[in-house]
């Protein structure tokens, strides 16, 4: 593993966790609560600059959004006369199920390839044409690609986010993206599990259950390139 990869995954996950982290220090909100507002807001930013052919100025715009994120959460933390508070919201059960989820997930998929037919024709073939392009594809109006014209390229456009915090092209960050993406939207869910009288004050089953669907998935639908 190069350090190449490590600090593209690192940074892909603070970019994931940023409105969260904002949202915790602004606004005193738990981790879970905005966990999937940061991938929407990519996805909906490089969407509408890539209609008028500027999806690299809606790239830019996301890592500067990211940053003012973090900074004005810094400026909140340190400013704030409740910090204890403010840890344990963003230090919460269902943050430690993403964290783990997420290294687990990054573990797992590391090493996968795109080989279906139809990762090969679309989904590995759509982000990798955006990677080197930094523009929508202009052929899909070829026959192959017409059925899939009509689809608005959202994970597609998320995968590309990923993608560019390396200056080359790994098929590994396709399903990093993807997998990350379907575990903020099933963590916030965790929250809504009530809490069960039991020594540790909190019921694990629930949760556990959703990542480990969630984990055998990411393992076994795709296939890898090398065993683990």
């Amino acid at each position: 593993m190069s350090i190449e990869t490590v600090m593209q995954i690192g940074l892909l996950l603070l970019s994931f966790t940023s409105v969260s982290a904002l949202l915790v220090t602004k606004f005193n909100k738990k981790f879970e609560d905005g966990i999937a507002v940061a991938p929407l807001l990519i996805i909906l930013i490089l969407y509408l600059f890539s209609l008028v052919g500027l999806l690299e100025i809606g790239l830019y715009l996301s890592y500067v959004l990211i940053i003012a994120c973090y900074g004005l959460a810094i400026y909140s933390f340190v400013r704030s006369s409740e910090k204890a508070s403010l840890l344990k919201n963003f230090f919460t059960p269902a943050a430690l199920v993403f964290f783990l989820s997420a290294i687990i997930i990054f573990i797992m998929c590391r090493n996968n390839v795109v080989l279906w037919w139809d990762e090969l024709r679309l989904w590995g073939a759509y982000p990798k044409v955006m990677f080197h392009e930094d523009a929508l594809p202009l052929f899909l109006q070829n026959r192959m690609w017409e059925d899939m014209a009509e689809y608005p390229p959202g994970m597609q456009l998320l995968q590309y986010f990923g993608l560019k915090f390396s200056f080359s092209f790994h098929e590994s960050v396709l399903y990093i993206v993807y997998y990350w993406f379907m575990l903020t939207l099933l963590v916030p869910i965790i929250s809504f599990i009530k809490k069960k009288e039991s020594a540790s004050g909190y019921h694990w089953g629930s949760p556990s259950y959703i990542v480990a669907i969630l984990i055998l998935q990411s393992r076994f639908y795709h296939r890898s390139g090398s065993v683990l």
